[in-house]
């Protein structure tokens, strides 16, 4: 015989597979509120940027969010984490007063992938002093007619609007001439430039060009520097 007695209890499908309310699922990266699961996104620093180490910090906008901000400890130019669903604003700083940010909308287990753009620079420089090198990561500068942003340890020759043959002839486009450390160059719309002397692109602000043998550190710097080119109001000359 048997010694014991068992009981069973018989639930509805429908209870058995759901859990008990008001019991948070026992499961990792679960919001209390909804029960709903994080977002996984990462974030990263447009191509062009410093590289320089970034201070990033992650805001909730939404008013039932928890107010806790996400400050990471990792200071490189790619992050990822796991955020609470809803919306943030992410900044990353850069050395210099360069901020990059963004305001998403993070849903449940979603997966983002998310690219940074420009949201505060230092006031351009539109005093011009030729020979003086960017001392900061990056450095606006508004001079004649041309805006540009430098790199650090770049500087610029005065914008040339009249050409380098004989009677100087108006340009549309000015002729500059840009150095870097160690002996780099580049120089924008330059004089019976050959296709033999070095690749060139396109810019706003006319052709940028750079030497054959130029560094992985001055092509760098020529991308840079010409997504930042541009033409702007001339200042009237001084009588």
């Amino acid at each position: 015989m048997a010694s014991g007695l068992m009981l069973v209890a018989w639930l509805p499908l429908s209870a058995a597979a759901e859990p008990l309310r008001g019991v948070a699922p026992a499961a990792v990266g679960l919001y209390p509120a909804q029960y709903q699961p994080a977002a996984s996104a990462t974030f990263r620093l447009p191509p062009g940027a410093p590289d320089l180490p970034v201070s990033w910090e992650g805001v909730p906008l939404n008013p039932a969010m928890s107010p806790e901000a996400w400050a990471p400890m990792e200071t490189g130019p790619t992050i990822r984490g796991m955020f609470e669903p809803g919306r943030w604003r992410i900044s990353a700083h850069v050395p210099g007063e360069v901020t990059f940010s963004t305001i998403v909308t993070l849903a449940p287990g979603q997966m983002a992938d998310i690219t940074l753009t420009v949201t505060a620079e230092p006031e351009p420089r539109t005093t011009f002093d030729a020979g003086s090198a960017c001392e900061t990561a990056v450095c606006p500068v508004a001079v004649d007619g041309l805006a540009v942003t430098l790199r650090q340890g770049w500087w610029m020759e005065p914008p040339a609007w009249t050409s380098a043959t004989l009677g100087a002839h108006p340009l549309d486009f000015p002729r500059v001439d840009f150095h870097g450390p160690g002996g780099a160059s580049l120089h924008l719309n330059p004089h019976q430039w050959l296709m033999a002397n070095g690749p060139c692109q396109e810019t706003a602000a006319g052709q940028l060009c750079q030497w054959l043998d130029a560094s992985p550190a001055t092509a760098q710097a020529a991308d840079a520097m010409a997504a930042t080119l541009r033409l702007i109001d001339r200042t009237p000359p001084r009588k």
